[in-house]
């Protein structure tokens, strides 16, 4: 069998930088169908599956002062529970993390970007997240798997 090389992004590396995983005859590699595409200047987010979009989202996006990065992330992890207000109770990590904290937050501490809900849908007025409606994010964790590639784009 031949070497296989896949290129991964992953939390544990800083925006934009990708690592390479090699695969042996006992690992599986499953294509995604899905992709989600956040345009920041358009304020949405597009749900593509088989490159096709299925569904577009008016999102909150990251304030001026702590804005949404940009690139190519993935979803790192999906989380559920009471989170407050301010997250709601479902939230998509992704990989990707914030480089420009808010005033007054620990800078010892990573803080990655997530999509979740939130106020301010349509405005830059976030810490760097994508907020959705409720309605949105639960069709986001039932919809995206693990792993889905996230861009996220002027």
């Amino acid at each position: 069998m031949g070497q296989t090389l896949i290129a991964l992004t992953a939390e544990a590396l800083p925006n934009g930088h990708y690592a390479w995983a090699e695969f042996g005859r006992d690992v599986a590699v499953h294509p995604i169908r899905w992709t989600l595409r956040a345009s920041l200047s358009r304020r949405a987010l597009y749900v593509l599956r088989d490159g096709r979009i299925v569904r577009t989202m008016r999102v909150g996006i990251g304030a001026q002062s702590s804005p949404t990065p940009l690139g190519r992330f993935a979803v790192a992890e999906k989380l559920t529970g009471p989170f407050g207000p301010a997250l709601g109770t479902r939230i998509l990590v992704l990989t990707a993390r914030q480089p420009r904290l808010p005033a007054g937050w620990d800078t010892s501490i990573t803080y990655y970007v997530a999509i979740h809900s939130g106020s301010g849908r349509g405005s830059a007025v976030s810490a760097g997240c994508l907020h959705a409606t409720k309605a949105d994010m639960r069709y986001l964790m039932r919809t995206v798997p693990l792993g889905t590639a996230v861009q996220i784009f002027s």
